[in-house]
């Protein structure tokens, strides 16, 4: 690979009950070593949320960091988003070929994945992601949609990851997100009829930034 190649990490982030502030305390230093270990031609950020919405819109949180990123970027880049409640322990994140990241105990099927890597000409290509998902997702069926409508191939690659927090099924929270699972797979459905990628995506982002700081040596965006 060569080295002139850069790969840009997005964590898109929400606190919920509190428990996400705690993962992400516990992330960004061991992630951030982690990448040091492999590779230092990279940039990370954090995109947070405003608690304007009730429901989190993860689809449109890495729109937004791809955003931010893109007058830095060249097409031959990669560009990474990556969950605060999972910390690496197997992963080569320095790639050169879009690639779904999957936790080894999904690795029968390959279709949950941890994290997602693009070359940044084929995030354009995709258009990048739905805006239109509130709540509980289906980000994954859909961006296997798109690449699939895109004719995009891509590695997948079966990896152990430290889970930093639980993901809260079964509870309360986890019901409390429950109620849009049904109708984004329904947008899901039409995607796949219609083969539209310009639905919802790059070309439809809306946001504002409200404010930027630093977080634990990362500079973080607060958004809505």
């Amino acid at each position: 690979m060569k080295s002139d190649i850069k790969t840009y990490f997005v964590l898109p982030y929400r606190d919920r009950f509190g428990k996400y502030k705690k993962a992400l305390n516990e992330f960004i230093h061991p992630f951030k070593e982690y990448l040091n270990s492999q590779n230092k031609n990279y940039d990370i950020i954090i995109v947070e949320r405003s608690e304007k919405y009730d429901l989190f819109n993860l689809g449109q949180t890495i729109n937004i960091g791809f955003d931010i990123f893109k007058k830095n970027m060249n097409e031959n880049d990669i560009f990474i988003f990556h969950p605060v409640d999972i910390l690496p322990k197997t992963v080569n994140y320095f790639i050169n070929k879009t690639t779904k990241f999957c936790s080894l105990e999904h690795s029968k099927d390959g279709t949950f994945y941890k994290a997602m890597g693009f070359l940044v000409s084929d995030y354009l290509k995709l258009n990048g992601y739905t805006n239109k998902f509130w709540g509980w997702g289906a980000e994954d069926d859909e961006m296997m949609a798109r690449l699939n409508i895109a004719n995009i191939n891509i590695n997948v690659s079966i990896d152990e990851y430290l889970k930093l927090c639980d993901d809260g099924n079964g509870t309360e929270e986890h019901q409390h997100f429950m109620p849009t699972f049904d109708r984004n797979h329904q947008i899901v459905n039409e995607l796949k009829q219609t083969k539209n990628l310009y639905y919802s995506g790059l070309n439809d982002l809306n946001y504002k930034i409200l404010e930027e700081s630093e977080y634990l040596g990362v500079k973080k965006y607060l958004v809505e």
